[in-house]
């Protein structure tokens, strides 16, 4: 009986695993190169297909990174990690990036990205900076919340 349960396990382990590396085989290129390029090294535990035809990767160093159906990503979130530097350098307007060097937070202090047609939000430790793309300006979100209250 103990073959036959640690048998089922392993299949169930294998279909696991089976449909996780088919989905990352149908994300497009340029979605498994943006994880080849920021997270070498580093597999995929999940991988999944939404209804909405985003794709979804969890990392197994627990970022977790959604990509529309092109290859676009969305949204990097390090779930209490720190993302890469080089990600944020390549990835952001030059002028957000900027102006997270000068606060002293690239290195060590990115949460998360997320992206959409208007804006770039970045998530910090404590708070959350946006970049509005058609006008350039930066601003905390709290902060323009509190004054329109006003």
């Amino acid at each position: 009986m103990k073959h036959v349960s640690c048998l089922f396990l392993m299949l169930v382990a294998f279909a696991v695993c089976g449909c996780s590396s088919e989905a990352w085989d149908e994300m497009p290129d340029r979605a498994q190169k943006f994880v080849s390029q920021y997270f070498p090294g580093v597999e995929a535990s999940s991988t999944a297909v939404g209804a909405d035809g985003q794709y979804t990767v969890a990392l197994r160093n627990s970022v977790t990174i959604v990509f529309t159906e092109l290859g676009v990503w969305l949204s990097v979130d390090g779930n209490g990690t720190t993302l890469p530097d080089n990600l944020l350098f390549n990835e952001l307007p030059m002028a957000l990036y900027s102006y997270l060097q000068e606060m002293e937070v690239t290195a060590d202090g990115v949460y998360t990205l997320r992206r959409d047609d208007t804006s770039y939000q970045v998530g910090l430790f404590n708070s959350s900076v946006v970049y509005d793309i058609g006008s350039g300006r930066i601003y905390y979100p709290s902060a323009e919340q509190d004054q329109s209250a006003r």
